[in-house]
């Protein structure tokens, strides 16, 4: 993806979760699908480019320099106790040691 090329992948493991099918590639199940994904970048340059320029878009999300800013926010966030609870408990006790009274 950051090479700025259309990016035709099987539909497997964490792939659909960078992959958004028809936007910044392509995914496919099987042999067959491959090769139509495959032929569908070559028949249509428009398309394909549009394929590697978005892909380049979302692989600069995963650079090293991005990573570790986010990373680094992160842990000053936690550090000022600014990180918010993403569900909430099933009752008001929580389920943490020494919530309870008990260390």
């Amino acid at each position: 993806m950051a090479s700025g090329k259309p990016i035709v992948a099987a539909n497997t493991g964490g792939i659909k979760e960078i992959i958004d099918d028809g936007r910044n590639g392509i995914t496919v199940d099987g042999r067959e699908e491959l090769a139509e994904g495959i032929l569908n970048v070559l028949k249509n340059p428009g398309f394909a480019e549009s394929l590697a320029s978005n892909a380049r878009r979302e692989a600069d999300k995963y650079r090293t320099p991005k990573i570790t800013d986010r990373i680094e926010n992160l842990y000053e966030k936690s550090g000022r106790g600014e990180i918010l609870q993403t569900s909430k408990p099933s009752d008001s006790r929580s389920s943490r040691p020494g919530s309870d009274g008990e260390i």
